[in-house]
């Protein structure tokens, strides 16, 4: 097998385990973050708004800071088998 087929086989059967733990866990994410509807209000009049899925906006602040790095460091980083 080469380089290229093991990386489509290792990418087919990450998307399978994505798609089955997507599948397994949704009903629960959309019920637990599901937010309440709200009139237009002022900050000051509902506080908890804010931090009720504050655990949510700092992971999903930390994934796209990961996603970020590695993708600026794929982009400088060497190739070995290439000379500039």
């Amino acid at each position: 097998m080469t380089r290229m087929e093991v990386t489509r086989i290792v990418a087919v059967i990450l998307v399978v385990i994505l798609a089955a733990a997507l599948l397994a866990y949704s009903p629960r994410i959309i019920e637990d973050i599901r937010a309440p509807s709200l009139e237009p209000t002022r900050i000051e009049d509902n506080p908890q708004f804010l931090w009720a899925n504050r655990w949510l906006d700092l992971l999903i602040q930390a994934f796209i800071l990961f996603a970020v790095i590695v993708a600026v460091s794929s982009q400088l980083r060497r190739d070995s088998r290439s000379r500039w």
